[in-house]
């Protein structure tokens, strides 16, 4: 059909002259004219309290405890709201009292947060519909466009909220017809304004995406949705970060008269990051404008879990199920580098790579490996005058990694080997030759699982100083352990490569169960995170660190009393190093 022809039936039918009344956000959800959903108790509590709208105080309904074992009790909206106040899942003891700006949803997996996303992005772009002439109602400039935005850590989680609103539209006759131009990542709603005037382009539109889409930033928004915000990258390295994102994205929402909407949805994980930040603010604010519910997954959506399945998971793993389907973030997940602006005193803007070493400096390589979704990376660091020096690091990952989702990841210019589906051993070790031309190396260090292999290829090369080492939680933890307190004490100098810096800074430490005070550093979980580059450069600093440190003990150091440190008490060439000098520079 042209263009001219659905504008015109479109003025014929629907156009309301504002004389239809706005209805309420439940009403519109769940009647046969508007979504036709049907929504489940904590649902409708969750959208009443976002808009204002008074509990319900006589239908009772059960709810489960968190593996749908047993009924905890009959609640009503009102008392279950009263209830997740008393148990600290929710900020408010009731509706609130004054208008709600944002919405930090914390619910486990298959808690139907996408349907409440859905419910509120549909219904505010019903409202906007209905007011007619939306810009002149928020005087706006005539040509302006009014967006709601969708944002998630990849594409493909992006398109759930997007699917599932675009579902319920086709669903609604007065919202159905508007629309045009619809895409994988947007479509546009015709108001009657754009109706009256034979607009060919329609003013209202819904763009989603993941969250390293440039085409997110820069528009005028009336509501923003952030989905599985707490898989967002948290480091403030990256102009992807959960940070970033929401610093980028939410100041528009504020010039809607109020009526503006920022909703933060995501299964919780770790005690970091900006949605836990989010989650902290509007639970500590008193009389807050932030709206926060934490929710389990039985609680939010009992019908799409059965109970043996929710035993299951939990018998399994008691620590990943509590933040899954129990709606708790993890006490055994943090971020690596606690303490951002102590570790970039380490990069050194102002330092460039060197192109080649020098014949009398130790070389020492980190080697990790991985040839399909993994990357394969190689660092070589030195020391010089007790601090550990970047020289080198390269990661190459194949077309089949998963580091391609993102369309501006940190790897995206990691593409040498690209075009292949596979890396091969033999390419790795034509990079170690080259790279050890440049600087001879005298260790090297790689993972055990791949080693044997690369060991055999490399030998065949006359390449013999790379050691292969079973990878244990106990050496992660004491690789980890060591550079952290080599940043901590300003005993590192990196040069600010795109890909290492980033890495390091979103790496999470991970306490293992069933070993005291052994922690695993690692990427996080999420598609397109990778610690490969990270591991390379640990494993680098840890040779060079050990062997600085026999070589200190050979030459006369002598451990520090409470410090643990190693202190060099010998003459380097005309130099006297003293203890007290040593001391001063916390050597080792």
């Amino acid at each position: 059909m042209a263009k001219e022809s659905i504008i015109s039936e479109l003025a014929g039918e629907f156009i309301s002259g504002n004389e239809g009344r706005i209805v309420d956000p439940i009403t519109f959800s769940e009647a046969p004219w508007g979504f036709g959903l049907t929504l489940r108790p904590a649902q409708r509590v969750v959208i009443k309290a976002l808009y204002g709208m008074p509990m319900d105080d006589v239908e009772k309904f059960p709810i489960y405890d968190v593996v749908k074992d047993r009924v905890i009790g009959q609640f009503t909206e009102k008392t279950l709201m009263k209830w997740l106040y008393e148990t600290k899942r929710c900020n408010y003891p009731d509706t609130p009292d004054r208008p709600i700006k944002e919405l930090v949803l914390v619910a486990g997996r298959r808690s139907g947060k996408s349907l409440v996303a859905a419910c509120v992005i549909g219904y505010e772009l019903y409202k906007l519909v209905l007011l007619g002439n939306p810009s002149k109602h928020y005087g706006k400039p005539e040509q302006a466009s009014i967006k709601v935005l969708n944002v998630a850590p990849t594409d493909e989680q992006a398109a759930i909220v997007y699917d599932a609103t675009l579902t319920a539209i086709d669903h609604c006759p007065v919202l159905k017809n508007r629309i045009s131009n619809r895409t994988q990542g947007y479509f546009n709603l015709f108001s009657d304004e754009d109706i009256r005037r034979g607009k060919n382009k329609a003013s209202l539109s819904f763009i989603t995406g993941g969250c390293s889409s440039d085409g997110l930033r820069g528009h005028d928004t009336i509501v923003c949705c952030f989905d599985e915000m707490g898989f967002f990258i948290s480091n403030e390295a990256s102009k992807f970060s959960g940070t970033e994102i929401y610093s980028a994205l939410t100041p528009s929402v504020k010039g809607f008269a109020g009526d503006g909407k920022i909703l933060c949805l995501s299964s919780p994980r770790a005690k970091y990051g900006k949605f836990y930040e989010q989650y902290e603010i509007g639970m500590s604010e008193k009389d807050s404008s932030t709206l926060v519910f934490q929710v389990y997954s039985a609680m939010m959506n009992p019908d799409m879990l059965t109970s043996d399945d929710l035993k299951t998971d939990r018998r399994r793993n008691r620590n990943k199920f509590a933040s899954e389907f129990g709606g708790e973030f993890s006490e055994n997940i943090c971020a690596w580098i606690d303490d951002p602006d102590e570790f970039l005193e380490c990069v050194d803007k102002d330092f460039s790579p060197p192109s080649r070493g020098k014949s009398d400096i130790r070389y020492y390589a980190g080697l990790d490996l991985g040839f399909k979704n993994d990357g394969t990376a190689l660092c070589i660091v030195h020391d010089e005058d007790g601090i550990i020096i970047l020289d080198y690091a390269k990661v190459w990952f194949s077309g089949a990694s998963d580091v391609w989702t993102y369309e501006q990841s940190i790897y995206a210019n990691c593409t040498k080997y690209k075009h292949r589906d596979r890396i091969r051993m033999e390419d790795i070790a034509e990079e170690i030759i080259r790279v050890h031309k440049r600087f001879p190396i005298v260790k090297g260090m790689m993972d055990q699982r791949e080693g044997y292999g690369m060991l055999e290829i490399l030998k065949q090369n006359e390449i013999g100083f790379f050691e292969s080492v079973p990878s244990t939680t106990n050496l992660n933890s004491d690789i980890y352990d060591i550079l952290k307190s080599l940043y901590a004490d300003r005993l590192l100098k990196l040069y600010n490569d795109p890909v290492l810096i980033p890495e390091l800074m979103s790496l999470e430490s991970m306490v293992t169960q069933g070993i005291k005070y052994k922690a695993v550093v690692e990427a996080p979980d999420r598609t397109g995170c990778h610690d490969d580059l990270s591991e390379a450069f640990a494993r680098a600093v840890y040779l060079c660190y050990n062997d600085k440190k026999r070589s200190a003990k050979r030459q006369g150091c002598r451990p520090l009393r409470g410090m643990g440190k190693y202190y060099l008490q010998h003459r380097m060439g005309n130099t006297e190093r003293t203890t007290a000098t040593m001391m001063n520079r916390r050597f080792f």
